[in-house]
């Protein structure tokens, strides 16, 4: 019984609510971490980084298209106004590339092995 209680302790520890799913753990771990750096170069390009992480994710569970103003909004909400990108400074990539297309049908009849 103690065993079961022990593995339950360990995983409610591991377990913190996660603030925008669809974004994720690791997103919101490297947030702390770049708001915790000094400002400069390297800051702005890891947030630049981040950014677009979170766009390409964003693309995933929205088909229709991400706003670049939305994902900065996200980005300083996350990082309680730590981080502030403006967004006619910066530009994100486009990933329309990454939408999924629908899948062509395969209307060929499968063969029968002889």
């Amino acid at each position: 019984m103690r065993g079961d209680q022990a593995r339950e302790s360990a995983l409610q520890a591991g377990l913190t609510p996660i603030r925008f799913r669809h974004y994720g753990k690791i997103v919101e771990n490297l947030i702390d971490i770049a708001q915790d750096m000094p400002e400069g170069e390297e800051r702005t390009q890891l947030s630049l980084l981040i950014a677009n992480q979170m766009k390409k994710l964003m693309v995933q569970s929205n088909i229709d298209g991400v706003d670049d103003e939305k994902i900065f909004k996200d980005l300083a909400l996350y990082s309680r106004g730590k981080i502030v990108l403006n967004p006619e400074e910066h530009k994100l990539r486009d990933f329309k590339d990454m939408v999924p297309e629908k899948p062509a049908s395969n209307n060929k009849k499968s063969k029968k092995r002889k």
